[in-house]
C-alpha cells in the first residue's frame, strides 16, 4: 500500500494515515506519558487474523521537514515485522528489490539498505514535482513516459530512520523507489477538508497521480489504482476511488449552477478559478488514464463556452481574455490527445473562439501546437498539427530529465533566477499594547 503524506494533511487529521500504515503492517503504538508514540510493538498474527501489508510512503519536501519522527516510526515497524517474520510479505519485498539492485550493478551493502527503505521524498532542500509546469508543455504527448521519470527524480531520495540517506547514487535510489512502486496494489491520499478537493489545486493530480505516473514508468503491467481516504467528517470517514472523487467534485463544483454563479460574482478573481479548473483537470489527464472522463471535457464545453447554464459565462469570461483563451486551449489539447472527440462544428468554434481571444490578447507561453491546430481547423489545407515530441526510447537514458519547455528569453535588466529553498523570514514589529488589549478584548 503508496500512502502520499502530506504535512497539512497530517496536522489537520491528526495521524490517521500513519495509522493507517501501522495497522496494515499489523503492529501497534506505545505511548509515552505525553501521549507520543515512541516506539511500535508486533500485533501477533493469530489475534491479527490476516496477512500483513508491506507500506511505501511517498511524503512531500514540507512533510519530511516536520514529520522525521512519524517516519522513523513506520521504518521502527518495518524492521520489526521484517525481523519478526522472515518469510513474509516485508522481508520478501526488501530480499527481492535487494536481488533486483545488485543485479542492476549496485554493491550489495547498498542495496541491502536500500531495500529496507520505505519512506521516499525530496531530497533534503528540494519541494515539489515539476509535474505541474510539465503537464502544461506544448511538447507533452499522451502518456508521456516523461512525467513518470520526473517523479521518480524529484520524488525518489530515500529516507531511513527519519534521515536521509547519504552517500548513495541519485539513480540508485530511484530504481529502488521504482522497485518498490512497481510492488505496490493501490496507492492512497487523504482529504481532511472540504475547502480543498481533488482538482481545486494542481496537488493531488502531481502527488497522488504522478505515483501511478512513476509506477508506470517503473514497469508495472496494470495502472495503480488510486484511492482518496475522504476525513472531513471524524465520525465517518470513508474511502472512495480517485476517479469517483473527481467526478462528484466535477458535478459539485465546476459544473454546477451555484459555483459557476459564485465564481462570476468574484469577478476577475472568478476567471482564474475557472481557469484552474481546466488546467487541473489536464493535469489528471495527463498523469492517468481513467480519473478524467470524455463527458467532464464536454461538460466544461457546454458550461463554459455554450452557456448551457444560462449564466452568461462565454461574455463574463471575455472580461479575462487571457484567463478564457487558456480554458479553450485546455479544451482543444484534450480534443489533440484523444481524451474528447467534439464534432467539426465544435472545433471550427473552438478554433474561431481562441483565435479571436488571443488576437484580442495574446498570451505570453501560447502552445505552438494549439495554434498550428487551430490554423488548420480554420484552413484544412495546412499542414498537420504536431503533436508532442518523439516518444523516448526504451534505450535512451531515463535520467535525468530535461526540461519540457525551453527557457525563455532572458528580459533586459531582470535579476536571475534562484531556485526557491524555503521561505524568507522577516522580523514583524509587536503590537502595541493597546492594540494587542483590544484583540484580547474580542475574544472574551
Amino acid at each position: 500500500l503508496a500512502l502520499s503524506l502530506w504535512a497539512g494533511e497530517t496536522l489537520r487529521h491528526q495521524g490517521i494515515m500513519e495509522a493507517q500504515a501501522l495497522v496494515a503492517l499489523g503492529v501497534r503504538p506505545v505511548w509515552d506519558t505525553a501521549g507520543r508514540p515512541t516506539r511500535v510493538e508486533l500485533v501477533p498474527a493469530e489475534e491479527l487474523g490476516r496477512p500483513r501489508v508491506d507500506v511505501l510512503l511517498s511524503v512531500t519536501g514540507s512533510y519530511r521537514d516536520q514529520f522525521p519522527a512519524l517516519m522513523a516510526l513506520i521504518d521502527a515497524a518495518v524492521a520489526l515485522v521484517s525481523a519478526a517474520e522472515p518469510a513474509g510479505v516485508v522481508s520478501r519485498h526488501t530480499q527481492e528489490v535487494a536481488a533486483e539492485l545488485h543485479r542492476q550493478g549496485a554493491p550489495a551493502p547498498q542495496a541491502e539498505l536500500l531495500a529496507r527503505a520505505r519512506v521516499f521524498g525530496n531530497a533534503v532542500g528540494d519541494y515539489g514535482t515539476g509535474i505541474s509546469e510539465a503537464v502544461q508543455d506544448d511538447g507533452l504527448r499522451r502518456r508521456d513516459e516523461r512525467l513518470g521519470d520526473l517523479f521518480l527524480a524529484r520524488m525518489g531520495h530515500a529516507y531511513l530512520g527519519g534521515e536521509p540517506l547519504e552517500g548513495i547514487d541519485e539513480n540508485l535510489m530511484r530504481r529502488s523507489f521504482g522497485a518498490q512502486l512497481r510492488r505496490a496494489d493501490a496507492a492512497v491520499l487523504s482529504r481532511s477538508s472540504h475547502l480543498y478537493g481533488m482538482v481545486s489545486s494542481d496537488d493531488p493530480f502531481q502527488y497522488l497521480g504522478g505515483l501511478a505516473a512513476a509506477a508506470r514508468r517503473a514497469g508495472r503491467d496494470e495502472a495503480l489504482p488510486l484511492f482518496v481516504n475522504q476525513l472531513q467528517n471524524a465520525d465517518e470517514p470513508y474511502a472512495q476511488t480517485a476517479a469517483q472523487s473527481v467526478a462528484l467534485e466535477m458535478q459539485s463544483r465546476y459544473l454546477h449552477p451555484g459555483w459557476v454563479a459564485a465564481q462570476k460574482d468574484e469577478g476577475y478573481a472568478g476567471t482564474l478559478q475557472v481557469l484552474k479548473a481546466a488546467q487541473f483537470t489536464w493535469g489528471w489527464q495527463s498523469v492517468v488514464d481513467d480519473v478524467v472522463r470524455a463527458d467532464h471535457w464536454q461538460g466544461l464545453h457546454d458550461v463554459y463556452v455554450k452557456d448551457r447554464l444560462g449564466l452568461g459565462m462565454p461574455a463574463w469570461l471575455r472580461s479575462h481574455p487571457q484567463a478564457y483563451a487558456q480554458v479553450i486551449e485546455r479544451l482543444i489539447q484534450a480534443q489533440r490527445h484523444g481524451h474528447w472527440a467534439p464534432d467539426a462544428t465544435t472545433q471550427r468554434e473552438l478554433a474561431h473562439l481562441y483565435r479571436e481571444l488571443t488576437r484580442e490578447a495574446p498570451l505570453a507561453q501560447e502552445l505552438s501546437g494549439v495554434r498550428a491546430w487551430v490554423d488548420r481547423a480554420l484552413n484544412p489545407t495546412a499542414a498537420p498539427a504536431p503533436l508532442g515530441v518523439t516518444r523516448v526510447l526504451d534505450t535512451d537514458p531515463v535520467l535525468p530529465v530535461p526540461p519540457l519547455r525551453e527557457a525563455a528569453p532572458a528580459l533586459a535588466n531582470a535579476t536571475p533566477w534562484v531556485p526557491v529553498r524555503g521561505e524568507r523570514l522577516q522580523p514583524v514589529p509587536a503590537p502595541q499594547a493597546k492594540t494587542l488589549t483590544a484583540w484580547l478584548a474580542l475574544m472574551l
